[in-house]
């Protein structure tokens, strides 16, 4: 059962602890003025036709719609990374993206979770 609060005490208690979360929530998320803004970069393929989109933007909803809008039919995002790097490798009928703090890292991934005989299709970094 909710226990209510019926004191006003302990309502102004309860907001004072709320606020103060608020505030330390906003603080703790603070960029700084001289910080570069994030950037997003997405990787979307289709193993049907072999067609591959590429994106960067500001925001992962449009880096992720940029990709598929690149790619076209019958497409999906494959991986997706933030400031960093993505790779798409295949092998036969296999194909797997991955992303990484680096393009060796994100092509390396990429290639070892698609198995034998994959190389890397597509690779790269937000700039």
């Amino acid at each position: 059962m909710a226990t209510t609060l019926k004191t006003p005490r302990r309502r102004m208690i309860a907001a004072t602890m709320l606020a103060a979360a608020a505030v330390t929530g906003a603080i703790g998320t603070a960029v700084p003025a001289n910080a570069a803004p994030a950037k997003y970069i997405a990787i979307a393929y289709s193993p049907a036709t072999g067609q591959l989109g590429r994106a960067q933007a500001t925001n992962l909803d449009a880096a992720l719609a940029g990709s598929l809008s690149q790619c076209g039919g019958h497409c999906a995002v494959e991986t997706w990374s933030k400031n960093g790097c993505v790779a798409l490798a295949v092998s036969g009928q296999y194909h797997y993206g991955w992303y990484g703090a680096n393009l060796r890292d994100a092509q390396q991934g990429a290639m070892q979770r698609t198995g034998p005989g994959s190389y890397v299709v597509w690779s790269g970094c937000t700039n």
